[in-house]
């Protein structure tokens, strides 16, 4: 319920309630990948690139076969112009992938390949 709480925080642009609470859920449960991954989007809506790959580095640390986090370090690679290191977390989530047709799939695959038209 306070997960949902801090969803909804962040949801209505709430952004440092929301970290509160999540900074609040990773200290009571640090093997939650969901609450490193919200408080890396948070970071990441609060202009703190830096902060957000931390987060997003530790929920790929927990959740290793979680895609959702690679994707995520990916957004905030791209956003920052570190194509590299986005191209790497996206092959690395494709290969995780265990159907390519995944939303989560799909989304990798389409970043990826912007990202690699651009460098043409």
């Amino acid at each position: 319920a306070i997960a949902h709480q801090g969803y909804f925080f962040l949801l209505q642009g709430k952004n440092e309630e929301a970290k509160t609470i999540f900074e609040g859920l990773v200290a009571i449960d640090p093997r939650n990948d969901y609450y490193y991954r919200a408080l890396g989007v948070i970071y990441h809506k609060l202009g703190d690139a830096e902060r957000a790959l931390k987060q997003f580095t530790y929920a790929t640390r927990v959740a290793p076969s979680n895609l959702a986090a690679f994707i995520n370090r990916a957004e905030v690679y791209i956003a920052t112009g570190r194509r590299r290191e986005a191209v790497a977390d996206l092959d690395h989530a494709l290969n995780l992938a265990r159907d390519p047709n995944t939303p989560l799939a799909r989304k990798a695959r389409a970043l990826g390949d912007s990202i690699r038209k651009k460098a043409l």
